[in-house]
């Protein structure tokens, strides 16, 4: 299933975590291989189990190039509970904007993340204003002690900002759902 691009604003709701079950999802360096593709913004699954979620990494490169370009912005990426595993080595991601941020979040990281994690990119020098973290993840790539020393240690409150439904509610979409959530 793909949600295109210009379909914003998508809401896709199961009947229950233990009802619907999306038994496989991995995400591949080809859009034909996805079982899940979304390329569209504010989109939201709820009421859904993955119970294999990955992504494949195909070989070097980066997972994420996120863009912010103001530091009062909301966005940023957020992988909660995922596996990333494939060929690589690969770096979990790299400054699009000047004010990115990126969270791997109680994830499994296999042997294919380069130690560095992170590339400052175009933002050599700005690194401070970038927010990019690793919590609670474990896995051969989840040593951090070779990591870039410009990585957050984010604060517990931080963290759950990060992770809760309202990180991505800013402008209010899911709360004006038709259907109560």
């Amino acid at each position: 299933m793909t949600v295109v691009q210009n379909k914003q604003y998508v809401y896709l709701k199961g009947e229950g975590r233990s009802k619907t079950i999306v038994a496989s999802m991995t995400i591949h360096g080809s859009v034909e291989e996805a079982v899940l593709m979304v390329l569209a913004d504010n989109f939201i699954a709820q009421g859904i189990s993955f119970k294999t979620c990955s992504i494949n990494v195909t070989g070097y490169g980066y997972i994420t190039a996120q863009k912010r370009v103001l530091p009062d912005l909301g966005g940023g990426y957020v992988f909660k509970l995922c596996q990333v595993n494939g060929i690589g080595p690969t770096y979990l991601g790299r400054a699009y904007g000047p004010y990115s941020r990126v969270l791997y979040y109680k994830c499994k990281l296999s042997g294919i993340i380069d130690p560095k994690g992170w590339d400052a990119w175009q933002f050599q020098g700005k690194e401070s204003q970038l927010t990019y973290a690793e919590v609670g993840c474990e896995g051969d790539g989840a040593n951090t002690t070779q990591r870039v020393p410009w990585e957050k240690s984010l604060s517990q409150d931080e963290v759950n900002n990060l992770i809760d439904t309202s990180f991505i509610d800013k402008e209010g979409w899911i709360g004006n759902q038709p259907i109560i959530l």
